[in-house]
Formats: C-alpha cells, structure tokens, sequence
C-alpha cells in the first residue's frame, strides 16, 4: 500500500492521509504487515487475530 491507495481506501483527504501515512507506514513495519492480504486483513478485523 501507498500513501495515495491509503487515502483511498481510508476515504481520507489527501491531506489528511498525510498526516496519517508516516504512522500507518511504521506500524505495518513493524507488526510485519507487508502483502496486500495482510493489509486488507487487517483493515477489515481491526487487527484482530481471526
């Protein structure tokens, strides 16, 4: 994911999802999230273990 598909998917302003981004960014990071089915899993549990 990228900024511009964050925003996107957020339905966030530009602006706003670049305020957001460094810190959605570093938490995938971090937590290993890093392929598009652990990003869409994520937004869609919560972060939830399923």
């Amino acid at each position: 994911m990228n900024k511009h598909t964050f925003s996107k998917a957020a339905s966030l302003p530009p602006a706003l999802a670049n305020r957001w981004w460094p810190h959605i960014e570093a938490t995938c990071k971090r937590f290993g999230i890093s392929t598009p089915a652990q990003q869409a899993a994520q937004r869609w549990t919560g972060g939830r273990k399923e």
